[in-house]
Parts: C-alpha cells; structure tokens; sequence
C-alpha cells in the first residue's frame, strides 16, 4: 500500500514540474545573436599563426642541419679513432708474439 502511495507521488510530482515548462515564457535572444555566435566560432576555429613562422622554421631547419653535421664529423672521428687503435693493438700483439702484421694485408704472419 505505502509502495503504491510513493509511486503515486511521485507521479503526481512529474506531472506537476512537467507541466511547469507549459507556463514559461519564450525567451528572445538579440537578433545578431546567432551572427555573433558564429564568427565566434569561426575564430576560434582557424589555426593561429605563429607571430614568428617565417623565422622559426628556418631556425629549426638550420639547428638541424648543425646537428646532422656534427653526428656525421662525430661518426666519422671515432671510426677514424677506432682503426687507429685497431692497428695499434694489432701491432703490439704481433711483436709480442715475434708475429709481422702488415696492416694493407690485414692478417699476421711468423716471421
């Protein structure tokens, strides 16, 4: 009985804020409303510009391209660096061990 009692409540309370939006009064908005709203956004959608686009893509261009350079001389120095060494530790190791090496043939021989 009470179950049926809250359920007619609440039935009656539905019914009663529904019908509240029946006696509202149609708001008008401002007739550029819409115009406004649009260009609003509008605006907001358009990508901005950089104030600095036309300098700071050469800029990034040029740090990478110095960057680049400096990996190339980078590579290029310890490979030079690493053979040296080779050649190096190939040559005490060959007169340790009474051994000839000759770097152009790349291999050692007894003497």
């Amino acid at each position: 009985m009470e179950n049926n009692y809250n359920k007619n409540w609440v039935e009656e309370e539905v019914e009663k804020t529904l019908s509240s939006w029946d006696d509202l009064e149609r708001i008008e908005a401002n007739p550029y409303f819409f115009t406004r709203l649009q260009q609003r956004l509008a605006n907001e959608q358009s990508p901005k510009q950089l104030w600095s686009a036309s300098f700071l893509r050469p800029a990034l261009l040029g740090i990478l391209l110095i960057i680049n350079v400096w990996t190339v001389a980078s590579v290029l120095n310890s490979q030079a660096r690493y053979n040296t060494t080779t050649t190096a530790t190939l040559s005490d190791f060959a007169s340790d061990y009474g051994l000839e090496y000759n770097p152009t043939d790349e291999y050692l021989s007894v003497e």
